[in-house]
């Protein structure tokens, strides 16, 4: 399947598919098709793939008589080529969700209340813990799950170490039977750290976290369960200092909010970094469009922004691009980071 990010293809394709969901009945089977009265699409900040003649768009955003801006669209198109037609085959309307990153899972949204934990014994566990987790595959090729509750908005950060099999981690929703997560860890390493991927969080409910060996009958392993979205969001205030802490084993970000002016800037002084190579922000529009990605050095502790439209602006500190010496191993599909450093203030310019 090929993924593509593309302004230009956005644009071009937005006012064909928005007459599209608005013009074409609903054929009376069970699937969504169309939004009545669409009257605006927005693909700024969608995520397009496409496989064969089968064209998938999330974070499609629609004004409509169904929906509005805060609403997370996934589009189902199919492609026809001897008539040169995309014809809708199902919608999927996910409300209230706001802004949303696809490339960085990143959800501007707070998460309403912690994740809660049951581990597969039936023990309450703590987030943010370590555990030792035991799965066993059954007849089934499954195993019995860790038990989640989670909030809309909440991004999910799984770290394991000491695993002694591969394996496949499988996140699903109890209630849809939707796939959150679907990654296969084939390394065994015992004295290994894996940060998995964050894996957001897009329907409030029960969730069951799978860790279904590969190449063994069971194993075991440390398992701690985080909350990546360190919200609430900040509002940004002139020359006052704030700290941020990014444990050293979590994919977490924090989130900041300014509303600036034409040439109006903002910029970040850190103080200090702690063993911090790279940091990572990353500036969002209000409409979710990315704006900059640029990075906190520990050679340079400045990084500013001038804005080139008046606009609600956010900030986000993410843990992706924090990068940290040491000894830890981690495998290809995970990082290492140390704390972020306290005292970073932020001033603006031009007001």
């Amino acid at each position: 399947m090929k993924k593509i990010h593309s302004d230009s293809i956005c644009r071009r394709v937005s006012g064909l598919l928005a007459a599209t969901l608005f013009s074409l009945p609903n054929p009376g089977n069970a699937a969504e098709t169309r939004l009545p009265n669409t009257r605006e699409m927005n693909l700024s900040a969608a995520e397009i793939s496409i496989d064969g003649r089968e064209i998938y768009i999330d974070n499609a955003r629609a004004l409509s008589d169904k929906t509005n801006f805060d609403d997370y669209l996934k589009l189902h198109y199919r492609l026809y080529p001897k008539t040169h037609n995309i014809l809708p085959k199902n919608i999927d309307i996910i409300k209230n969700i706001g802004i949303y990153m696809p490339s960085d899972r990143v959800f501007i949204k707070d998460p309403s209340v912690p994740i809660s934990i049951i581990d597969a014994t039936g023990v309450a566990r703590t987030a943010n813990t370590w555990f030792s987790a035991a799965f066993d595959r059954n007849a089934n090729n499954s195993v019995t799950p860790i038990t989640l509750n989670m909030t809309q908005g909440s991004s999910l950060s799984v770290v394991v170490r000491g695993w002694t099999s591969g394996f496949n981690l499988r996140l699903t929703h109890v209630g849809t039977g939707e796939s959150v997560s679907h990654t296969v860890s084939v390394a065994t390493q015992a004295d290994s750290l894996f940060i998995y991927p964050r894996m957001p969080i897009f329907r409030s409910g029960k969730y069951y976290l799978r860790m279904v060996p590969i190449d063994q009958s069971s194993f075991t392993t440390d398992v701690m369960i985080q909350e990546a979205n360190l919200g609430p969001t900040r509002a940004i205030e002139n020359n006052q200092p704030f700290s941020i802490e990014l444990d050293g084993t979590s994919a977490a970000y924090v989130k900041m909010k300014v509303h600036l002016r034409v040439d109006e800037c903002v910029i970040f002084s850190v103080n200090s970094l702690s063993l911090m190579s790279t940091g990572g922000v990353v500036v969002l529009g209000s409409d979710g469009r990315f704006i900059s990605r640029s990075f906190l050095q520990t050679n340079d502790h400045n990084y500013g922004y001038a804005a080139m439209f008046e606009d609600d602006y956010y900030f986000v500190i993410n843990g992706w691009d924090f990068h940290a010496g040491g000894t830890t191993h981690v495998t290809t599909l995970g990082k290492a980071w140390t704390s972020f450093g306290p005292n970073i203030s932020i001033n603006y310019l031009g007001r």
